[in-house]
């Protein structure tokens, strides 16, 4: 349980299809430059600095899977909390991320795993850093992340890649939004993929309703899907209580 939670919150994001009954093309496609590009995906997306949500999470993976619904907050750079419940409001564990510790209390087995961002990351091999899991629950890319990139326009999307062919970023020139999110090795393998789909506004702002993250090296995808989503809620609250009789595991010893 304790590990399907980690790798569930370790960046619910995956590749996506842009959301039906998109708009046309903009004008100016296929000739947008760069530095264009990066302002249109960021537009609208600096002022998200905290979220609450209600999900379904999907994880299939090798031992452990299954489909939950999640209750999740999170303040960027910050904290990241998720409950999880396989149904019938019974929590059977939450997790807890600060930007140097992870923390997931199995309810089921009353035990606390805990440990270092890093431990946990590299048992994983998925990034647990809260600044990744809120951008990548949350479909949102820095103008950091994307400058730099070369750009080139496809059939009808623009693809951003780094020197070396490790990153690659599909954005939908009709919604402005990253659809797809690549990591290759050195070796050119396939590490992870991230897809974002069905698009709407929450609080006037363009997120994905429905994030995939598939981590073939693991044979592992998990799948996160937003019933609703607040941004920037006035109280946030990261309620991590654990039971004193459980045991307590460090992660990585």
């Amino acid at each position: 349980m304790a590990a399907a939670l980690l790798l569930a919150l370790s960046g619910c994001a995956g590749p996506r299809r842009a959301a039906p009954n998109l708009p046309a093309l903009p004008g100016g496609y296929p000739h947008h430059s760069l530095e264009e590009v990066v302002r249109l995906v960021g537009a609208g997306a600096g002022g998200v600095n905290s979220f609450s949500a209600a999900a379904v999470l999907s994880v299939d993976a090798p031992e452990r899977g299954g489909r939950f619904t999640a209750n999740i907050r999170a303040r960027r750079n910050d904290s990241l909390y998720m409950s999880i419940s396989p149904g019938l409001g019974i929590e059977v564990g939450r997790m807890l991320t600060t930007p140097d510790s992870i923390y997931v209390f199995d309810r089921v087995n009353n035990e606390l795993l805990y440990g270092s961002v890093e431990d946990a990351a590299g048992l994983l091999a998925v990034p647990l850093a809260p600044e990744l899991l809120f951008d990548g629950l949350l479909g949102l890319f820095s103008a950091e992340a994307l400058s730099g990139l070369t750009l080139t326009a496809g059939d009808d999307q623009y693809i951003l890649t780094d020197a070396e062919r490790r990153r690659t970023y599909v954005v939908e020139p009709r919604i402005w939004r990253v659809i797809r999110y690549e990591e290759r090795s050195a070796g050119g393998e396939l590490v992870e993929e991230r897809l974002y789909a069905a698009h709407e506004a929450f609080d006037g702002v363009l997120l994905p309703r429905s994030v995939t993250l598939n981590v073939p090296q693991q044979e592992t995808r998990a799948e996160i899907y937003f019933r609703s989503l607040k941004l920037n809620p006035r109280d946030l609250t990261f309620n991590f209580k654990v039971n004193r009789s459980a045991s307590r595991k460090e992660v990585g010893r």
